[in-house]
Order: structure tokens, then C-alpha cells, then sequence
């Protein structure tokens, strides 16, 4: 074939082409709520973005990670978001939120604190330097 009638082609199917994406299809294009449009040449797809699932036709719905298991750290809070989740330390408590929370203790000196732990004396609470971990703040 040559690059005449190649080219030809190319323009014809580029014209008729519907992106079926597009707004005057719906909010969504020719998917459903929440979905991601992805218009093709001829065609078009519809995925649930990460975080969701469903019908990608009729509609995506956010999956409440935090209901699937222990997925935070020990003494965590799972905060469930659009898509995702978060992990949080409750209120007087401290540390790596993926990891685990340990209660704040509350010093003036060295000596208060448990094991490796040190007096912050600004914040007056308790620190356990890295690579010491848990309540007793000790080397595993």
C-alpha cells in the first residue's frame, strides 16, 4: 500500500473516531461513577482507579482498606480515605504508625525513662532513639 492511501486512512478513521470519553457522554464519559475513560481509536475502556472497584460501567466504589485485616502498627488507628488509607498514633501516643504506638511517658531526667529511652526535656517526654524499639525501648 502506499503512503497516499496510508495516509488517507489514517485521516479517515481519525475523523470518525467518537471519543466516547467526552463530557456530552456523561460526567464520566461512557463509564461509570468514578471511573477513569480512556478513549481509543474505534472504542474506549473504563478502568476503577486504584483504591476501588466495582463495575467500571456502572460505578466505582472505594474499598475500606482498614476493614481488611490489621494493616497498621500495633496500637495504630486506620483512617479509611478516598482510595487509600492512612495510619495514625492515637492521642499520647508515640512512634511509627506503620510499625507500632507506644504510650508517651511523661519525664524530667534519663533515669525516668525505660530502657534506651531518653528525656526530651523541651517536649518533657520520653524518646526511643532508633534502633531501639517497644515499650521497654530495647534493641531487638
Amino acid at each position: 500500500m502506499n503512503q497516499f492511501l496510508i495516509n488517507k486512512l489514517i485521516i479517515f478513521f481519525n475523523l470518525s473516531d467518537i471519543d466516547e470519553c467526552s463530557p456530552s457522554h456523561g460526567p464520566h464519559g461512557g463509564c461509570g461513577q468514578g471511573a477513569i475513560c480512556t478513549n481509543t481509536l474505534g472504542s474506549y475502556s473504563c478502568a476503577c482507579p486504584l483504591g476501588y472497584t466495582g463495575n467500571a460501567f456502572k460505578q466505582c466504589i472505594n474499598i475500606n482498606e482498614c476493614s481488611q485485616g490489621h494493616i497498621c502498627g500495633t496500637n495504630a488507628l486506620c483512617v479509611d480515605t478516598p482510595g487509600s488509607y492512612s495510619c495514625q498514633c492515637p492521642a499520647d501516643t508515640t512512634g511509627d504508625p506503620t510499625v507500632g504506638c507506644v504510650s508517651t511517658i511523661g519525664c524530667t531526667q534519663d533515669s525516668e525513662c525505660p530502657g534506651n529511652a531518653v528525656c526530651d526535656l523541651k517536649a518533657r517526654t520520653c524518646h526511643c532513639p532508633e534502633p531501639n524499639t517497644g515499650r521497654d525501648c530495647r534493641r531487638k
